[in-house]
Formats: C-alpha cells, structure tokens, sequence
C-alpha cells in the first residue's frame, strides 16, 4: 500500500491524467469548452481537499466520483463504438474510486 505521503500524490495524479484526457478529448472531437470547464472544475475542487489530508473530502470525492462514472459508462457501454479516450476516462474513475475508498483509511491509520 502507499505510504502516508505518497497517497495524496497517487490521488492528484489521477486527477491530473483524467483533466489531460478531457483535454485531448476538448482538442481532438471538439467538445464545447463548457462542458469541459463543468466537468473539470468538481476535480480541481477536491484536489485541495485531497491535498489537505481531509477524510470528509476523500468521501465527497468518491461520491462525485459516482456520478461521474455514471456518465462515463454510459459514453462507452451505451453506444456500438466508444472512443479510447471514453475506455481511458472510465478506467481512471475506477481507479480514482478505488483509491478514494482507501483514502480515510490510510489517513486513520497513519
């Protein structure tokens, strides 16, 4: 498991990929910067909370997380032919999930 210090890195680096993936999305099949800037902003949010060591905000981050996992399974299982970019965003939200899970728990324990 990751180490006291280590897990909010892990965290903000999944933040990190998942806004860079939005962006390669933005650039490539010219999503409309709203939608980019309304899907952004919740992650850029928690990353402080995150960065805080804040157990209540590991919990509201795997709730947002919920949702949009929500509409990112529907993009890739919901039409014939996702794109990479849907596959990649929804792998990294189980993962960010995953580590949101365990996210209090290494705080309490350290």
């Amino acid at each position: 498991m990751f180490s006291f210090f280590q897990y909010p890195f892990s965290s903000l680096l999944i933040i990190f990929l998942l806004v860079i993936n939005k962006i390669l999305v933005l650039i490539i099949y010219e999503l409309p910067f709203a939608i980019f800037c309304f899907w952004s902003i919740p992650l850029l949010f928690f990353s402080f909370f995150l960065r805080k060591r804040s157990i209540k905000g590991y919990q509201s981050y795997a709730f947002i997380l919920l949702l949009y996992f929500m509409f990112s399974s529907l993009r890739v299982f919901g039409v014939p032919n996702p794109i990479i970019f849907d596959i990649i965003e929804l792998s990294l939200i189980v993962l960010a999930f995953v580590n949101a899970l365990y996210g209090p728990k290494n705080i309490n324990s350290n």
